[in-house]
């Protein structure tokens, strides 16, 4: 055993405490980096997930009155991973414009929510105006 250094005994059972210390430091090191990785990740989704909602919603007020008739009334429908509701009604009673064929103005409001959930995401509230189409030969 020539030439073989030998610790005493104190020192090699110091080496493994240090080691341990050293494996609980990284171990709550990582911890904390996962958790602050994964935060992101979650708000980062939630974010996406409230563009395409709000997307969605803007989409579904600018269709009315063009590609669908607007008119008082709920409408729900679904696509994108969302689910929305529709509320029309009248802006108020103006009974100069309605009787002389003038335009009209409603309400809409829309709330948006995940398909299959019923606590909503986004709500949009807006006055469309119709004008009444005139006839040819009028």
């Amino acid at each position: 055993m020539r030439g073989r250094l030998r610790l005493p005994r104190r020192q090699a059972g110091f080496a493994l405490v240090e080691t341990i210390v050293a494996f609980t430091i990284l171990a709550i090191s990582l911890i904390a980096l996962f958790v602050g990785v994964s935060g992101g990740a979650r708000s980062d989704w939630r974010s996406d997930f409230q563009l395409t909602a709000l997307r969605v919603a803007r989409s579904r007020l600018n269709e009315l009155g063009v590609v669908s008739p607007l008119q008082n009334g709920v409408s729900t429908g679904r696509g994108e991973g969302m689910g929305w509701t529709i509320n029309v009604w009248p802006y108020a009673a103006s009974p100069a414009s309605s009787s002389k064929g003038g335009p009209r103005a409603y309400w809409a409001r829309i709330v948006v929510h995940p398909a299959g959930a019923a606590r909503p995401v986004l709500t949009l509230t807006t006055v469309k105006i119709v004008a009444e189409r005139r006839r040819r030969g009028s």
